[in-house]
Order: C-alpha cells, then structure tokens, then sequence
C-alpha cells in the first residue's frame, strides 16, 4: 500500500556566531510539513532538515520520522510557499 504525502517547505536561517551577515546557506534550514495522504487518522509530522541536504539523506530523514521501514512508496511534492 503506497502513501502520497505533502512536503510543505519554510526556509529559516539560524544564528551565526560571526552576525546575522555572516549566514549562510551552510547554516539556512528547511523546516518540512510532512502530511500523508488518505490517511486516517491524519499522519503529520513536522522536521527540519539542512536546506543543502542531500535527496538520498532526506529520504533516510522521511523514513525515521515517519517511522517507515524502508518498503513503502511515496513521492514528494511541494508547494510554494504562502
């Protein structure tokens, strides 16, 4: 049984010690709304992640929060942001 979900993005940029000038994309974060799809009870969790984070490290991210054991199918899709 495969799940479609909802990958919802926030960019946030954490503190520098350097000062606000010296952020960086190595510092910025993506917080996610992961929401799965025809589920009930509703299924949602929310992460943050690097915002350089690989797509092999963000599916091994997805598996853990979401409890996953590496055998179901999903696909991501975004939305841009309100």
């Amino acid at each position: 049984m495969g799940f479609q979900g909802q990958v919802r993005s926030k960019l946030l940029t954490s503190a520098h010690p350097a000062g606000p000038q010296a952020t960086s994309v190595q510092h910025a974060v993506a917080r996610l709304k992961v929401t799965l799809d025809d589920v009930k009870p509703k299924v949602q969790r929310r992460i943050e992640v690097p915002l350089a984070i690989r797509l092999d490290r963000l599916h091994l991210v997805l598996q853990a929060a979401i409890s996953w054991t590496d055998s179901h199918l999903y696909e991501i899709r975004a939305r841009t942001p309100r």
